[in-house]
């Protein structure tokens, strides 16, 4: 029987044929060999099964699904396929890093007996659609969540070392602060630990990922940010985040909603937090801040129906916060608001 890979590196792509053939390359040019390449197709309409048809590879194994089955599913799909005993899933416009997967290897192997229950990230460039770098997402030293700093205010000392946290305290911090602990394309694991949480959950538009990496964290496995930038998250205005942002249909916030309401007592029982706090972390974060940052954008109408999104979910809750009062006395000066928001973000920026 053929030894199952190292690693299995899985590609979800639907219509980014543009940028597909770069994202393979970057996968097959690591310079740890011992790997799949799983690529799953959500049935595009432009040229990227072409694209994936045109590598000879032996590592790369295609599957092509006979209709759309949306985002979440497909990252469940891609993942089924994954033979490899550690699972990277990365979005068929990013990049990987040529030593990325040989610096993973080399913590694994470093880990010994835990490894199987270790969940890896590392930091990562934002570039644009022509791959330049704008800024790195990174872990400061002693820190728990990462950072985002524009590419001209880094120096290579951010970038040394890492950072280890226990799964439930990263997880327990992120639950009552809101905030994300990884980077997606960044983010690798053991394919056990996959099969014992029974992988993504496809209810999620904006953040399966996000979701997955709770479930995993809820493990409490070691959780291993390492500082060195691995990867690249490509930004351009047919990513996700874009398209969701331009569409104006609160899929962020959606799914923050539903997490209020699904998140299972017993792991939120065992990490001593309450649903209140999540309750708090979702209208204050990713409604109310989320508000000020739309308004920064000059985006007022989105702006007050992220506003309204929070009122109507939890109003109780809404009112207690001096952000929200605030905000009241914004919305009706309008562009003044923008004006506002604006240049308090660039002050709060630096």
């Amino acid at each position: 029987m053929k030894r199952s890979p190292y690693f299995s590196v899985c590609i979800p792509n639907y219509n980014y044929g543009h940028y597909l053939e770069e994202t393979i390359e970057s996968v097959l040019q690591q310079s740890f060999e011992d790997l799949e390449v799983v690529i799953v197709d959500n049935a595009s309409t432009d040229n990227s099964v072409e694209v994936i048809k045109s590598f000879s590879d032996p590592r790369i194994r295609f599957f092509q699904n006979k209709y759309n089955i949306g985002f979440a599913p497909n990252l469940q799909r891609a993942s089924q396929y994954a033979r490899g005993d550690y699972i990277l899933m990365v979005s068929s416009d990013d990049l990987m890093y040529p030593s990325a997967l040989a610096d993973y290897a080399a913590i694994l192997k470093r880990q010994g007996d835990r490894a199987k229950r270790t969940v890896l990230c590392a930091s990562t460039d934002t570039v644009d659609s022509k791959g330049k770098v704008l800024s790195v997402n990174h872990l400061p030293a002693g820190q728990t969540f990462p950072v985002n700093t524009p590419i001209e205010c880094t120096e290579e000392s951010l970038f040394e070392g890492e950072n280890r946290m226990s799964g439930a305290v990263a997880l327990t911090d992120a639950l009552r602060s809101c905030q994300s602990l990884a980077s997606f394309v960044a983010t690798a694991y053991p394919r056990a630990m996959w099969e014992a949480v029974e992988g993504y959950d496809v209810a999620y538009q904006m953040m399966p990922d996000a979701a997955f990496l709770h479930k995993l964290l809820g493990l409490d496995p070691d959780f291993i940010f390492l500082r060195k930038r691995l990867f690249a998250y490509r930004v351009h205005d047919r990513n996700q985040t874009a398209q969701a942002t331009t569409q104006r249909a609160l899929r962020y916030q959606s799914d923050g909603y539903m997490r209020t309401l699904s998140y299972p007592q017993a792991t939120l029982d065992g990490l001593g937090v309450s649903r209140t706090e999540l309750v708090d972390a979702f209208v204050e974060v990713m409604c109310l801040d989320q508000s000020f940052s739309a308004l920064a954008r000059n985006e007022w109408q989105n702006a007050l129906r992220q506003f309204l999104f929070a009122l109507a979910c939890y109003p109780k809750r809404a009112i207690r916060f001096l952000k929200f009062y605030i905000l009241i006395g914004l919305f009706p000066t309008g562009p003044v608001a923008c004006k506002i928001c604006s240049l308090a973000k660039k002050y709060r920026d630096g």
